[in-house]
C-alpha cells in the first residue's frame, strides 16, 4: 500500500510539471514563490522574537539555543507543506513520502537522532547551564552551547570541545559549579624534628587571614600520617564560595611555603644516606636509640670493595 501511495505522489509531481504552463499553473508557482520568501522571513522573525522573549526569562542561554534551533526546523517543515498545497501537490501524499524518507534516514542516522533525543533530555533535566564548569567522561571544560546534536565545551587552554549529546546522558557528569560552595583540601609536609605546635599555629593564622575562606563550616587542620620520606603530613580542609575556589586553591600553597621558610621549618624530600665502614664487617644503627640495641650485621666486604668505597667517599 505504501509503495502505491509513493508512486501516486511522484506521478502528481510529474503531472504538475507538465501542466505548469497550462491554465493557472504559473500563477500558483508565483504565489508559492512569494509564500516561500515571505514565509522564510516570517520564520526568521518568529524565531528571533521567541529568542528575545526567552532571554528575558530564567531559562538557561544554552537551552534557548537548543529550543530556537528545534523551532526553526519545525516551522520550515510546516512552510514546505503549505507551499506544496498551494502548488497543488497532495499534502497527504507528501506526508506519506516524507514519512518513508524519514524512516529511511532515521535508520541510517539513528545515532544522530539519538543525539537529538538526548539533547531534549539534557534541556529537560538541566544537569548544567551555560558557563558551568563540568567534567563529562573525563573531559573537562566550561559549557558554551547545547545544540541539537552536540554539547560544546571550552577547555581551560581555550580549545573548543564538541561532545555528542549521547555521550553526556550515558556517562558520568560532574558539575563543579552546581552548588554555591566547595571544599578545598591541601597537603603539607614537614620534617620529623619540626615543632608541630608551630606548624599548626602557622596554618591556622594563614587560614584565618583569608577573607574568602568561610568561617562556617570551620576550617580543619590535622596531622594525617607519618610517611616514609622522613616527614609528617598535615591536611588542611576549608570551604569557600565556588567562584573563589581556584583563587584560594592556587594562592595558599605559596603562602604556606613562605611562612615555613621564614620560620625555618624544613620540608622533607626523599634522600638516601650511605655510610662506609672501616672494617670488613660493620654495623647499621637506627637514627635514634642505643647503638648496641639497634645493631645489625652487614655482609662481609672484601678488601677491594672496601677500598673502592673509600675512594668514592673521598671523591664525593
Amino acid at each position: 500500500m505504501l509503495l502505491f501511495e509513493e508512486t501516486d505522489f511522484f506521478v502528481q509531481v510529474i503531472e504538475g510539471i507538465k501542466n505548469f504552463f497550462v491554465g493557472d499553473g504559473w500563477k500558483k508557482m508565483v504565489i508559492a514563490l512569494a509564500v516561500a520568501v515571505l514565509g522564510g522571513i516570517l520564520v526568521t522573525f518568529v524565531c528571533w522574537l521567541v529568542r528575545k522573549i526567552l532571554y528575558r526569562t530564567a531559562i538557561d542561554v544554552a537551552a534557548i539555543t537548543f529550543v530556537s534551533a528545534l523551532l526553526t526546523v519545525v516551522l520550515w517543515i510546516f512552510l514546505i507543506f503549505g507551499i506544496a498545497d498551494i502548488v497543488g501537490i497532495s499534502t497527504s501524499s507528501l506526508l506519506v513520502a516524507f514519512s518513508s524518507v524519514a524512516l529511511a534516514v532515521g535508520l541510517a542516522l539513528k545515532d544522530s537522532l539519538a543525539n537529538l533525543a538526548n539533547g531534549i533530555l539534557i534541556i529537560a533535566n538541566k544537569p548544567f547551564k551555560r558557563g558551568d564548569h563540568v567534567q563529562v567522561n573525563g573531559i573537562e571544560g566550561i559549557v558554551q552551547n547545547i545544540k541539537l546534536m552536540t554539547l560544546e565545551l571550552i577547555s581551560f587552554d581555550n580549545k573548543l570541545l564538541i561532545l555528542p549529546n549521547s555521550a553526556v546522558t550515558t556517562n558520568n557528569v560532574i558539575n563543579f559549579s552546581a552548588l554555591p560552595t566547595r571544599r578545598l583540601e591541601w597537603k603539607f609536609f614537614v620534617a620529623y624534628n619540626t615543632d608541630l605546635n608551630l606548624v599548626e599555629k602557622i596554618l591556622k593564622e594563614l587560614i584565618s587571614g583569608q577573607e574568602k575562606i568561610s568561617k562556617k563550616p570551620a576550617p580543619i587542620i590535622f596531622m594525617s600520617e607519618q610517611n616514609l620520606d622522613g616527614g609528617v603530613t598535615y591536611i588542611v580542609r576549608a570551604w569557600s564560595n565556588t567562584e573563589d575556589y581556584w583563587d584560594i586553591n592556587n594562592r595558599l600553597p605559596r603562602l604556606v611555603y613562605d611562612a615555613f621558610k621564614s620560620n625555618n621549618i624544613i620540608i622533607p624530600f626523599k634522600q638516601l644516606d650511605v655510610h662506609f665502614l672501616a672494617s670488613g664487617e660493620g654495623q647499621v644503627f637506627s637514627p635514634q636509640g642505643d647503638n648496641k640495641n639497634n645493631k645489625k650485621l652487614l655482609s662481609k666486604m672484601n678488601k677491594t670493595d672496601l677500598d673502592a668505597a673509600k675512594d668514592a667517599d673521598k671523591n664525593a
